[in-house]
């Protein structure tokens, strides 16, 4: 099955990766003679189309989980591939290949197709939650590493990932504390000079004064 996707037009390292991986997931859904796909390129991915900055409401992503229930195999295979065609690989919530995929697995557990797709894209699925996490996108960022896991628990790339969101998290509280703390000392600054030229202004009213009798004084 020949696929001609946005996506690959879209970043032309990627053809030949991509190509292999779609067209080995669609041979796998229509021949019953298991066939593995070549191993995927280790390439870098462009940015993918991030979801918002914060996670669905509970409502929102139930409203999702209903949608993607309520699709057949056929259905969820198409918006799979849509979605592929889209740069929507993990992001976003709701509307990415890995959820759709994930639901096929959900309603026809040994889909060759949907298994095959979710190994053969699972390293750019890790790039671009690398990615998110470097944007500082840590809710999100733990999203798209839960679907991951769903999609192979045993990855050690799951392992490194996790860390990495660990350190940049913890990295971001230190950095947003030492600003705090700045701000704090700046604050007290600005109030302890503040109060010295106030207690200044009395005494150089006394100062004035006495310098202004001084002079009467001595005119007369």
């Amino acid at each position: 099955m020949a696929i001609e996707s946005a996506f690959l037009r879209a970043h032309p390292h990627l053809v030949a990766s991509v190509v292999v991986v779609l067209l080995s997931a669609a041979l796998a859904g229509c021949s019953s003679s298991h066939r593995s796909a070549p191993p995927v390129a280790k390439a870098p991915i462009a940015p993918a189309k991030t979801a918002s900055a914060s996670i669905p409401s509970a409502a929102v992503a139930l409203k999702a989980a209903d949608r993607l229930a309520a699709m057949s195999v056929d259905q969820l295979m198409d918006q799979a591939q849509q979605a592929l065609q889209g740069n929507r690989l993990v992001a976003p919530a709701g509307d990415n290949a890995f959820e759709y995929y994930l639901e096929v697995l959900q309603k026809s557990p040994h889909n060759r197709a949907a298994q095959s797709a979710l190994r053969e894209t699972f390293p750019y699925g890790a790039q671009i939650v690398d990615q998110t996490i470097h944007k500082k996108n840590f809710a999100e960022a733990r999203r798209e590493i839960g679907l991951l896991a769903k999609a192979d628990p045993t990855d050690y790339t799951l392992t490194i990932l996790r860390s990495k969101l660990d350190a940049a998290r913890t990295l971001a509280a230190q950095q947003q504390k030492t600003k705090q703390d700045a701000a704090q000392m700046q604050t007290a600054a600005a109030a302890a000079q503040a109060q010295q030229v106030e207690q200044k202004q009395p005494v150089a009213a006394v100062q004035k004064q006495e310098l202004e009798q001084a002079v009467a004084a001595a005119a007369l």
